[in-house]
């Protein structure tokens, strides 16, 4: 039954199952997957009670947000990470319009900087936690979710949850365009 459920997933995703035995020598399975799959290392964070995958492609560096250390500069958040000021975009107010603060009651959310950078320039995502970095498979978005810009696909997570994987460069672009 195992093997079944394998076979029926491999197919699914255009990819096979050969079985090869022989009494007294053992078993060899041999399992085929397209190239159309990705995989890449990504920093999984936590956002307004979902979880994003940050590929780690992008990521200079994470460090431990204070709000003493959130200054505001013609208008905008911004940290001082040693001698470089990078903008500070609320991951959660990007991507979903949410402050956060409601929820958890506290005014200042983001515990972490998610320092990123694709173009030379860097912008640090605030969010509420680091979960931990690990290889995923990346899976293309369907139909309605392929227009949603700053998402550049998918993955499954071992315990079943889906994380969407951010796009940094595409969500650096645009965050200028829907800060308040």
């Amino acid at each position: 039954m195992g093997l079944d459920i394998v076979r029926a997933n491999l197919k699914r995703i255009n990819g096979s199952l050969d079985l090869w035995t022989r009494p007294g020598e053992g078993t060899r399975f041999t399992l085929r997957l397209p190239l159309t799959l990705a995989v890449v290392r990504a920093l999984l964070v936590s956002c307004a009670g979902d979880v994003y995958a940050v590929p780690v492609s992008a990521v200079q560096e994470v460090v431990p947000l204070r709000p003493a250390a959130v200054r505001t500069v013609a208008g905008r958040e911004v940290i001082v990470v040693r001698e470089g000021t990078h903008p500070l975009v609320r991951l959660s107010w990007l991507l979903i319009g949410d402050t956060g603060a409601e929820e958890s009651g506290d005014e200042f959310p983001c515990r972490y900087a998610v320092i990123v950078s694709t173009t030379g320039s860097a912008v640090a995502f605030g969010v509420e936690q680091i979960l931990n970095e690990q290889e995923i498979v990346v899976r293309n978005l369907g139909g309605l979710l392929r227009s949603i810009p700053g998402i550049s696909g998918a993955t499954i997570l071992g315990n079943g949850e889906i994380a969407l994987i951010l796009d940094a460069h595409a969500l650096m672009l645009g965050f200028g365009k829907r800060m308040p």
